[in-house]
């Protein structure tokens, strides 16, 4: 059979249906006599008021469901050692910790609920390290504890006096005086017998700490023993941990290692780094065409350095001469039309950079910051005014506003999709309603990221 979107045509009945076969009275009209095909349509009609009838109610109940269980789970007081009742996973994944007003931070005197306290772990950047805590975050909400995270140390970031790797505090990048609150122990004054004291002496040896396993990291070899891929992650069920977090009560859990969660977008970065980027355009304003216009630069994301090396074929684009950035071009069009375009990468050699200032790409030194004399400088007023804390490192403080810069920019483009920046440039922009992601492929082809 042929389908047709015309209405299927039915032929009249050879006798009409009549409805009331009593003579009619004087004066009373006969009632209007419908044929089968009315009726059967007044019926489906019924059928459908009533099964939407129905969709509305199970919607609105769900919806109860569904906002009663955004609501972080109480841990019961520490005289209750009783096992409780997992969430769905559906009300633990679509947990959203906007939804649930600020939490005053933790401290070594605060009430009888002990913390979750996160160790990081491996030494990746902050940007990597930021997932590790959303997945934190979502953990302590989920079984109803405060978090408690510690510093950690990366290969990225040294002291530039002493060459050491330094201690990493994610409230200096990230804030934590909205709706996400943690407390990071401090090293200088955690008291040395505390549990977080010991687990932070542990550093990473988690047979010490007794520490639960966000995830693990396995190779993949071939059939002959060679190695294929190296490092790969591995996580443990979100149920899981919640549940024996929960089961840990009234005493302290840890976890080691980044845990697999939903994306929280509305990670804002601090003041700090908001402040930084704003006075940073400014300060780019001269270098512009027109000085007089508002600065609304476009931006592509280079990532080199820890990624090529001399014999990399692998990524030609981005590891390759500067001269073939397919770029540069855009550099000297948006220049001409008053705007311009910021490169942001890790590349240190001054010849490479040369050749984009020549095409009129703007750089991080277009921003006239000292990075490790402003770190400096707040790790002083720190020292002074507040706890003692002094960990605002400037290598970190580059790359959090530089993506400031870049994630607000007009347009914005990457090069290749090594880095892990992608997937938060792609998650950001769609939260506050940008344009996607443009790709400049390896292969030398075009690309739009999708949502």
């Amino acid at each position: 059979r042929v389908w047709s979107c015309r209405p299927e045509v039915v032929d009249p009945p050879s006798e009409p249906v009549v409805v009331n076969r009593r003579p009619a009275m004087a004066g009373v009209s006969r009632p209007r006599q419908r044929s089968a095909t009315t009726r059967a349509m007044t019926t489906r009609a019924r059928t459908a008021l009533a099964a939407t009838v129905a969709v509305l109610a199970l919607v609105a109940a769900l919806s109860a469901v569904e906002k009663t269980s955004l609501h972080p789970i109480r841990a019961p007081p520490p005289d209750q050692h009783r096992r409780r009742e997992m969430p769905s996973r559906r009300s633990l994944l679509s947990f959203d910790p906007r939804t649930v007003g600020p939490r005053e931070p933790w401290s070594f005197s605060s009430g009888e609920v002990m913390p979750l306290v996160a160790n990081f772990g491996v030494g990746e950047g902050i940007n990597a390290q930021k997932h590790s805590l959303m997945s934190f975050l979502h953990l302590a909400s989920a079984a109803g504890r405060d978090l408690v995270i510690l510093p950690f140390r990366s290969r990225h970031y040294r002291d530039p006096a002493t060459g050491e790797l330094a201690w990493i505090r994610m409230e200096d990048y990230f804030d934590n005086t909205g709706e996400y609150r943690w407390t990071t122990a401090n090293p200088e004054t955690t008291p040395p017998d505390s549990y977080v004291g010991r687990v932070m002496a542990n550093g990473n040896d988690w047979r010490k700490n007794d520490c639960l396993f966000g995830s693990s990291f396995f190779n993949i070899y071939d059939d002959e023993g060679r190695m294929v891929q190296h490092n790969v992650r591995n996580y443990t069920d979100t149920d899981e941990l919640v549940g024996r977090i929960r089961d840990a009560e009234p005493d302290y859990a840890c976890i080691f290692l980044r845990a697999s969660a939903p994306y929280m977008t509305a990670l804002e970065p601090s003041r700090l780094v908001v402040g930084m980027a704003e006075l940073g355009l400014n300060r780019l304003r001269p270098k512009l065409r027109d000085p007089d216009k508002p600065v609304a630069l476009s931006a592509v994301h280079l990532r080199r350095g820890d990624k090529c090396s001399s014999k990399d074929v692998i990524r030609p684009v981005s590891c390759g001469p500067p001269e073939n950035l397919p770029f540069l071009s855009l550099c000297r069009r948006l220049w001409d039309d008053g705007s311009g375009l910021y490169v942001a990468t890790n590349e240190r050699n001054e010849d490479y950079l040369a050749v984009l200032r020549a095409n009129g790409c703007f750089l991080a030194d277009d921003l006239w910051y000292d990075f490790d004399a402003v770190a400096e400088d707040n790790n002083r007023k720190g020292k002074v005014n507040s706890d003692g804390w002094a960990s605002v490192h400037g290598g970190a403080l580059a790359f959090a506003v530089e993506t400031q810069i870049i994630f607000n920019a007009v347009d914005l483009f990457t090069v290749g999709r090594q880095s892990s920046l992608l997937v938060d440039m792609q998650h950001w922009r769609r939260e506050k309603r940008l344009s996607r992601v443009m790709i400049y492929e390896e292969d030398g082809t075009f690309a739009t990221a999708s949502w």
